[in-house]
């Protein structure tokens, strides 16, 4: 229920109409309100009332409404409840994140178009596929689809290199008839250098008359975006590998620091090949007198992998020291 309520609030179109509503009310019981206060016995009584009520709704009422509408809507739901228009540039020339183009630059701008049904792709930050957001009469919903970057339609528009449209004559048999599986008007794709970090799909011609110019602008900005939201995550997970590696370095190097015991008729050095796959040699004396040395190897060395290694080799001393007349095939 709550999440039911959330969305149809996140609606844009709904928000307006319980700010009237609200509003409406008020003004109703700002008139009673007024003829409370005057008293009846004046001559003309309802025509002051009138007349006061016109008063205070001009001067007052109404510019409060604007100035506390201003305040509570953002810039575009403002414009739109007033009759207002203002230039796509307003609301996209901030630079804005991923979250931020989803949720707020998408649908500000596709009511601005005048679009009732859109989707945007954005792609993932391992770069594998796309992931899709669907925009239906001012509400954006995330979706499972998810389109291959194989796809031929993607192969096209990132060949094409500029935005295709579903009557344009030029326009190639096979990929006419996947604009209109995909009930597509239009396609435009976000370029940044040579490749597509998205693109936005439109089910309908937009209404605007700056809509082609907006579109090349928030094509580039929302490039961009996307391009350092990939940067960002690649950035974060580097930093993970880091940790790990200095954490598998420590462990190294304590492995390392394992004293190598005298034993009579042998010399042992110990030796470090770069090239060597990280190995862990442990030596050990069991009650009875006798040493043994324990080697554990493992292609690809991590802080993860020594924590492995030294579990097993723990459950082995254990296993030695709880019997003390352990052979060799049973330590195996």
């Amino acid at each position: 229920m709550k999440q039911r309520l959330l969305k149809l609030w996140s609606s844009n179109r709904f928000r307006r109409i319980v700010y009237s509503l609200v509003f409406g009310i008020f003004i109703v019981a700002i008139y009673y309100f007024i003829r409370l206060l005057i008293p009846q016995e004046l001559f003309l009584y309802n025509e002051i009332v009138t007349i006061v009520f016109i008063v205070i709704s001009v001067l007052i009422l109404f510019p409060a409404r604007e100035r506390i509408l201003n305040r509570l809507l953002p810039r575009y739901e403002y414009t739109a409840f007033f009759g207002f228009d203002y230039h796509h540039l307003e609301f996209m020339a901030r630079q804005f994140s991923v979250e931020t183009l989803i949720h707020e630059i998408f649908p500000e701008f596709m009511e601005w178009l005048d679009v009732r049904q859109a989707r945007l792709a954005i792609l993932e930050p391992h770069r594998r596929f796309y992931e899709i957001y669907i925009y239906r009469n001012g509400r954006i919903s995330g979706t499972q689809i998810q389109i291959e970057k194989t796809n031929a339609l993607i192969r096209f528009l990132t060949y094409h290199g500029r935005a295709i449209e579903l009557f344009d004559e030029s326009l190639p048999d096979p990929i006419r008839r996947l604009l209109e599986e995909q009930h597509a008007n239009s396609i435009h794709p976000f370029f940044y250098r040579q490749w597509m970090p998205g693109f936005l799909v439109l089910s309908e011609p937009p209404r605007h008359e700056f809509a082609e110019r907006a579109l090349e602008f928030f094509a580039n900005k929302a490039a961009v975006s996307i391009q350092n939201h990939i940067l960002t995550y690649r950035m974060i997970d580097s930093n993970l590998y880091d940790r790990e590696l200095v954490a598998a370095q420590r462990v190294r190097k304590t492995l390392h620091q394992t004293p190598i015991p005298r034993l009579d008729g042998f010399e042992l050095k110990r030796l470090i090949e770069p090239d060597a796959h990280p190995a862990i040699l442990e030596f050990f004396r069991v009650p009875d007198g006798r040493w043994f040395l324990v080697t554990l190897s493992t292609p690809r060395f991590t802080g993860a992998a020594g924590i492995i290694l030294y579990s097993i080799l723990g459950n082995l001393y254990s296993i030695i020291h709880r019997e003390s007349n352990i052979t060799m095939h049973r330590l195996m």
